[in-house]
């Protein structure tokens, strides 16, 4: 529900709906009164797809409570640049989180916090920092039911019109895996830097450190193997943390926009 007049006027501004043609669906900018469907449903396909927190074990209830404090703390209360698909029965089939990136993500005792703030200091050591106003893309969720179906290209799409619409020039965005690699590729995006996994130190609080991801390179291409025919079995590693970049402008012509 909108709590002030202004976020009900902010909401009908920013929200810039587009139609998928093929698969009779709408993305528009989240709502105050769609974030919490969408953040579950993240949680739900993180836990059955997403190599880090599938390697943490991580449950649903924890990753709910994880994206809410990325939302709370990062994109605020008005998270005009997220998204949502949303089918013509109102049912949310797809969500992408984004922000601006006023300041690269700070290291934290959470593995996987401390493991983005290093992966951000390989970008920032490879191409500084970028001048303008810059979008971070940080996490999407798909339903089963839309899978396969090319929707994932639009959660990436989808926040970078309601970016362009407010002036963001650039975008930056990590893949945890190899095959959402290729969904961020597919739109435009360059790849800029990546950790693998196995060579990952985590600090601990005792100031130990330990190569926590060890051996989820070798885990999560079998996990993937199991669901694949034969013939689409992945043969090297499918997992390393990398993140890529874009100019919004381009991006979006490129794609039609």
């Amino acid at each position: 529900m909108y709590k002030t007049e202004k976020q009900k006027k902010d909401a009908q501004v920013h929200t810039l709906p587009y139609k998928i043609k093929e698969m009779d669906c709408v993305v528009a900018t989240m709502t105050p009164e769609t974030v919490e469907p969408a953040i579950k449903l993240m949680a739900k396909t993180w836990v059955g797809g997403e190599p880090l927190s599938g390697w943490l074990k991580a449950s649903e209830t924890e990753l709910i409570d994880y994206f809410n404090e990325m939302q709370r703390k990062r994109a605020g209360p008005e998270p005009w640049l997220s998204i949502c698909i949303i089918d013509p029965k109102g049912t949310i089939l797809g969500h992408s989180l984004a922000m601006e990136l006023k300041a690269f993500p700070a290291s934290t005792e959470d593995p996987t916090d401390q493991l983005m703030a290093a992966l951000y200091v390989k970008y920032e050591a490879k191409v500084g920092r970028r001048a303008g106003r810059g979008v971070e893309l940080s996490a999407m969720g798909l339903d089963d039911v839309a899978k396969g179906s090319g929707m994932a290209r639009h959660l990436l799409l989808g926040p970078l019109v309601a970016a362009a619409a407010q002036g963001y020039e650039w975008c930056v965005g990590q893949t945890s895996h190899d095959l959402s690699a290729k969904v961020v590729e597919s739109i435009g995006m360059k790849w800029v830097t990546s950790i693998k996994y196995d060579e990952f130190l985590y600090k601990g609080t005792d100031g130990t450190e330990k190569p926590i991801f060890k051996g989820i390179d070798a885990w999560f291409t079998a996990r993937i193997n199991k669901t694949r025919p034969k013939e689409k079995q992945l043969t090297t590693s499918a997992s390393q943390f990398s993140i890529y970049e874009g100019n919004i402008k381009e991006i979006l012509e490129a794609n039609h926009f």
